[in-house]
């Protein structure tokens, strides 16, 4: 006993270095968890004080019920004589929702088939944060990019015919004019230069629109 005491007391030490809190944990056969001691500033991180909080599992009372599945899982890991690591939720008093790392291993097995364990909590939750925030701004700019991609292709489709027309009228008045008006001629073919620029920048939109459908293609490149 001892010796578990002072093995307790050195990961103690080393977890509080390391982790947000360190904590030791009993877990029974019947997957139910009691806890031993833990270092837990309760008020600070929870908004409950220490008394308010269950004194047989502690923070583990405020695990979001969506994540307590997780919670079963990390503990049947841990009797089973496995290290784990979960991540979950816990309430607040608040009601906003906290991220933590639990990064637990057993240590010894009594006698009646209980497993006592060891661990150390990191609040993840500013990193939790910011995964949803790139998650969402990547979301907002696949849909930004659809939508100028529709927008391209509209344009170009509802330009494509009546630019069509104009090429088709300038080549035939082209085909009218006299040789006695070289004004009219170089007005004409400045208008034909127009439009085959129209075309090729509509071209470029129709491009633009199916950038995003396009099959990967691999290619050898002289580097």
């Amino acid at each position: 006993m001892d010796d578990l005491r002072a093995s307790s007391e050195r990961y103690r030490a080393i977890s509080e270095a390391v982790a947000d809190w360190a904590y030791s944990l009993l877990i029974h056969p019947d997957g139910t968890a009691e806890l031993a001691w833990t270092d837990l500033d309760a008020a600070r991180i929870t908004g409950y004080g220490p008394r308010e909080l269950s004194a047989r599992l502690g923070w583990l009372d405020l695990v979001h019920p969506d994540d307590e599945s997780v919670l079963s899982v990390h503990l049947t890991a841990l009797l089973a004589g496995r290290n784990d690591v979960a991540e979950y939720r816990m309430l607040t008093r608040s009601g906003d929702e906290r991220w933590i790392r639990d990064y637990a291993r057993p240590i010894r097995e009594a006698d009646d088939g209980a497993m006592q364990e060891v661990g150390g909590v990191r609040d993840i939750t500013a990193r939790r944060q910011a995964e949803l925030d790139r998650a969402r701004l990547i979301s907002e700019h696949e849909a930004t990019n659809e939508e100028l991609e529709r927008l391209a292709l509209s344009v170009s489709q509802e330009l494509e015919d009546p630019l069509a027309a104009v090429a088709t009228g300038l080549a035939r008045l082209d085909t009218r004019l006299e040789d006695s008006d070289p004004g009219l001629d170089v007005d004409v073919h400045r208008a034909h230069q127009a439009v085959l620029h129209l075309g090729e920048m509509l071209e470029s939109l129709q491009e633009l629109a199916r950038i995003g459908h396009l099959p990967e293609t691999l290619e050898t490149v002289d580097l």
